[in-house]
């Protein structure tokens, strides 16, 4: 009988002691974003927050799972936990140049003595990228040629031969005056499509535009409607007030309609803007224009318009109000670092909204070995913000560098020089003592081939609580005061026997 109780006594003891030690020891892992989409060699980045759930302290270890090991780095490689404790780990991500673009899922595990994992989704776009922008219409006069420009953009990172062809029921009637070209990466080339209507009648025709790179798999094809009409036009209607944002390009529309009896020709032109359309109407018809508007200077300014033909003409002004809409500023706190390769240096910027609107500002710096956290702040007008900026450089980078910390929205823009000082690391070693009496002395060593001569010296603050100490003793300050009265003493004789 007692065999069978110990085995029993023995079995319930160790299931008591593994729940007490499961909740002793256990973790929680969750990473933000969780979908991202990047591209080649650019960097993204993710929090991974672990939280210990457990009733100990705690060591984890942060592994990753399913990228390379060379396309990432991690604020620290492990953190230890209190009991309850959270904190976040930094993983930054540059995918390789010729990474192969898809969805990549990737597994983060915090590993101590009780282990957690969460899942992110990283998507990889491709390098070779061909815009391709074209009007969604175009009208043309019966029997008179005219002309319309498309755009093609290499948004991806190498050069490519483009070949441009045009299909559609308007392919007859237009002529591209450049069907091949080469392109670099991140150029734009214009090229002017000729609409020529000699027999055809009337009506929309549809074309459409392919763009097709010859070196690699990027291409593009795009629509427009051809619109052919018996033309001749007129009557113009404009707003008589326009408010707009510094350099920011407002649109408002020129209405022309032809109120006469007969087909008629009009040009329109906005001198100040350098605008200049022709709208030909046909009796009781009319056209919109829309006009893009920019200034770079705050004030009120008129703007005169002419609309013409050889048997009218219509002149008028809008009144435009140019307001600062858009506008950032940036203090830094240290404009100037000194950092050993291996180490870091964490700075403050602060960054302020100084137009009258709300805009969101990108944080950037022209090193991939800063770290920027937040990387994107939304401001109301006159609100500021702290932004971290931490400069770590990376191994074999030394000298010194002139970087630039931007600030930047799609209206305002400011930027500050940061002269960073980067020393070789583990050159310099130094020992220093401080013996009674608050001296210092340092020793420093160097390695053979790198020796450099440095004077050691004792910071401001140190030198100055030394001399604090040394006038506080009573010794001193009394050798010190009959120094100088012997001092008076001599310069008074000298000065009774010189007479």
């Amino acid at each position: 009988m007692k065999t069978k109780i110990f085995p029993s006594l023995l079995l319930a003891f160790v299931l008591i002691f593994s729940i007490a030690f499961a909740q002793d020891y256990s973790v929680s892992v969750a990473v933000s974003p969780k979908n991202l989409t990047v591209a080649p060699c650019k960097g993204v980045s993710f929090d991974i927050t672990v939280t210990n759930t457990g009733n100990n302290e705690d060591t984890y270890a942060i592994l990753l799972d399913g990228i390379n090991s060379d396309w990432y780095s991690l604020s620290q490689d492990s953190i230890t936990l209190g009991a309850g404790k959270s904190d976040k780990v930094y993983l930054f991500v540059t995918p390789d140049c010729l990474a192969k673009a898809g969805n990549y899922k990737v597994n983060v595990t915090a590993s101590g003595k009780s282990t957690d994992s969460d899942i992110f989704t990283m998507e990889i776009i491709p390098d070779h990228v061909i815009n391709l922008i074209v009007p969604n219409e175009t009208i043309t006069c019966l029997r008179e040629e005219n002309t319309f420009s498309i755009e093609i953009n290499n948004a991806g990172k190498f050069s490519e031969d483009v070949e441009l062809s045009v299909s559609g029921d308007a392919s007859d009637i237009v002529t591209l005056n450049e069907e091949t070209f080469t392109i670099g990466k991140g150029e734009i080339q214009n090229v002017t499509v000729t609409v020529n209507p000699t027999d055809i009648d009337e009506g929309g025709y549809d074309l459409e535009i392919t763009a097709k790179s010859t070196t690699s798999y990027a291409g593009a094809t795009e629509f427009t409607l051809v619109n052919i009409v018996d033309c001749y036009k007129v009557d113009v209607t404009v707003p008589d007030q326009l408010e707009a944002c510094v350099n920011v390009p407002t649109t408002f529309n020129i209405t022309v309609e032809n109120v006469g009896l007969k087909d008629d020709v009009y040009n329109i032109s906005i001198s100040d803007m350098n605008y200049q359309k022709t709208a030909e109407l046909i009796p009781q018809e009319s056209k919109t224009f829309e006009v893009e508007y920019s200034n770079d200077a705050e004030g009120t300014y008129e703007l005169a318009y002419t609309v013409s033909s050889i048997y009218t003409s219509q002149e008028g002004t809008i009144n435009v109000t140019v307001l600062k809409c858009y506008a950032v500023s940036m203090s830094v706190e240290e404009t100037s670092l000194n950092i050993d390769v291996g180490k870091g240096k964490l700075i403050k910027a602060t960054v302020t909204n100084d137009g009258t609107k709300t805009d969101t500002f990108e944080i950037t710096s022209d090193v991939d070995w800063v770290s920027i956290k937040p990387t994107s702040v939304t401001l109301d007008s006159g609100e500021s913000k702290d932004v971290y900026i931490y400069y770590s450089p990376e191994f074999g980078t030394t000298g010194t560098y002139e970087t630039t910390l931007t600030v930047k929205s799609g209206n305002s823009e400011t930027s500050q020089q940061i002269t960073v000082i980067i020393g070789e690391a583990g050159v310099t070693t130094a020992e220093t003592t401080i013996p009674e009496g608050n001296e210092t002395t340092a020793e420093t060593t160097q390695p053979e081939g790198n020796a450099t001569s440095i004077t050691p010296q004792i910071p401001t603050g140190e030198f100055l609580k030394q001399l604090e100490d040394l006038f506080a003793n009573k010794l001193v300050r009394s050798v010190l005061i009959a120094i100088v009265v012997v001092a008076i003493i001599l310069i008074v004789i000298y000065l009774v026997v010189m007479r």
